[in-house]
């Protein structure tokens, strides 16, 4: 019996130090787990202050590379005011004419003599509105734009027609002084970029009023048309009740690259035609000396504020 007793307790103790023994373990784990779990927030909050102090620093150097770009930029605007230039042209004449017009080419000699006398001062653009005797020098753009001039009571239906500093209803006398025109003052300065290569052409363009200037375009709706022009092309022309198989065409409008009456645009701001084509018309002709011609006009009357040729030469 006192064998059994000795034997029930010394198994008693043994699950007893057991039982404390597994107690002891699961504490130990608890502890453990206890301390990964805040050694992992203490690293969360170790990443978390990272990330703040990395948001702060590029938040700065954001700053800073903005108020880099905003130095860049006044520099840059700087740098394109100076590259404004005042237009040189005072007056253009929208000479419509036509190859069977026999009036037409001692309209065309005035124009040259004007021409040659005030050379950049002056700039006239012969648009042929129909297709009547050729098809050669025949413009769309230059049609809609006579049959506006008919519409609005300017013209009568007939050929030579010139019409000065406006293609609307806006209106200039046709008896300007030779001193007007040699002594005028520039409404606008214009600054443009033009690539082209063959019949590909872009052209990037601001204008700004000159400094005397503002107030004729304060408030105004504006466009910006810009057209190509083709000189010296040898050609068909009606002269002394015959046909002059050689006769020498000047300036003649061959079609625009922005639409008939042009874009909108706002002064002091980029315009950019980007991807535009030159008028197959400008190739049928052997001679290529073309220009663009870029005209900043009023949305409303059609008054020209501005115009400015510039050479196309990379064919």
């Amino acid at each position: 019996m006192k064998k059994y007793i000795i034997i029930l307790l010394i198994s008693s103790l043994v699950s007893f130090y057991s039982c404390e023994k597994e107690d002891e373990t699961v504490k130990k784990e608890d502890i453990k787990t206890e301390q990964q779990k805040d050694n992992k927030e203490k690293g969360k909050k170790k990443d978390d202050s990272k990330i703040d102090e990395n948001k702060k620093e590029d938040n700065t150097e954001d700053k800073e590379k903005e108020e880099d770009n905003t130095e860049d930029k006044e520099k840059e605007e700087d740098k394109i005011n100076t590259k404004y230039k005042p237009t040189d042209c005072h007056l253009i004449a929208f000479e419509f004419t036509g190859q069977y017009c026999y009036a037409c080419p001692a309209e065309a000699k005035k124009m040259k003599t004007y021409k040659n006398a005030f050379k950049e001062k002056f700039l006239y653009i012969a648009m042929h509105p129909s297709s009547r005797g050729s098809q050669q020098l025949y413009c769309k753009d230059a049609s809609i734009h006579f049959n506006n001039l008919v519409s609005l009571g300017k013209f009568r239906r007939e050929l030579p027609n010139t019409s000065f500093n406006s293609l609307g209803s806006y209106s200039v006398p046709s008896n300007i002084s030779e001193y007007d025109l040699a002594h005028g003052e520039s409404n606008l300065a214009f600054n443009t970029k033009i690539t082209h290569k063959k019949r590909d052409i872009s052209v990037e363009f601001a204008a700004i009023a000159c400094e005397d200037k503002k107030q004729i375009t304060e408030n105004k709706k504006i466009n910006v048309l810009m057209w190509v022009i083709q000189n010296n092309i040898k050609t068909a022309q009606y002269v002394n009740s015959s046909w002059d198989r050689n006769y020498i065409h000047h300036y003649v409008l061959r079609g625009s690259i922005n639409g008939t009456w042009g874009e909108p645009y706002t002064l002091g701001s980029v315009y950019k035609a980007t991807n535009k084509k030159i008028p197959t018309e400008v190739f049928d002709i052997t001679n290529k000396e073309a220009y663009l011609l870029v005209l900043v006009i009023d949305n409303d009357t059609k008054q020209v504020y501005g115009a400015a040729q510039y050479p196309l030469t990379n064919w």
